[in-house]
């Protein structure tokens, strides 16, 4: 929790639905329900079996358009769940979705657009000195959207700027917006 209690019970997966601030939590399987505000949630860790899943609560910025900028307000009351894919000392791999759902005993991120068209799932990174969580992308389903490989780089270019020899891989299209977490990878393994 925020106030820096814990809690252990049984809760359905976080939601990034419409109008779902609220996450309904039993202390026991049959227990009686209460609504918990997503605001006062620090972190979850959900157990599917016997695997963890780690999902935490923050604000989502762009890296094009706040990066550039020293001073990034993290305060936006705009924060959405996200599931952590992939996570180091380093830096932390999320998927910000529509929805979570369990899929052949797997957590997995899931959005469907209500237009029926395509949907995304948006990738989005954080390293332990930043308060913000940035958005390098999204993984879409449908229609591919011209210049998201490209947009894709940008971003991770400016995200990853203090790092000369990931941005000349970035350049050289070593790395596409679907493996995105051999990008991440490589940032800790050069960090490392």
């Amino acid at each position: 929790m925020v106030d820096g209690s814990e809690k252990s019970g049984f809760a359905p997966l976080p939601s990034n639905k419409l109008f779902k601030k609220n996450i309904p939590y039993r202390d026991t399987e049959k227990g009686k329900s209460q609504k918990i505000d997503s605001d006062n949630i620090y972190r979850i860790i959900v157990t599917v079996e016997n695997e963890e899943y780690l999902f935490e609560r923050g604000t989502v910025i762009n890296v094009t358009k706040n990066f550039y900028n020293k001073e990034i307000d993290c305060s936006s009351r705009n924060k959405i769940w996200m599931l952590a894919t992939y996570y180091s000392k380093n830096i932390i791999l999320y998927f910000g979705a529509q929805s979570y759902i369990v899929k052949k005993g797997k957590v997995v991120s899931t959005t469907i657009d209500n237009s029926g068209t395509w949907a995304e799932i948006f990738l989005l990174v954080k390293r332990p000195s930043e308060n913000c969580i940035a958005k390098l992308g999204a993984f879409t389903s449908g229609a591919k959207i011209i210049g998201e490989e490209s947009s894709f780089r940008k971003a991770s270019k400016v995200y990853f700027k203090d790092n000369s020899t990931l941005v000349d891989r970035i350049d050289n299209k070593e790395f596409k917006i679907d493996d995105i977490r051999n990008l991440v990878k490589a940032y800790d393994d050069l960090v490392n």
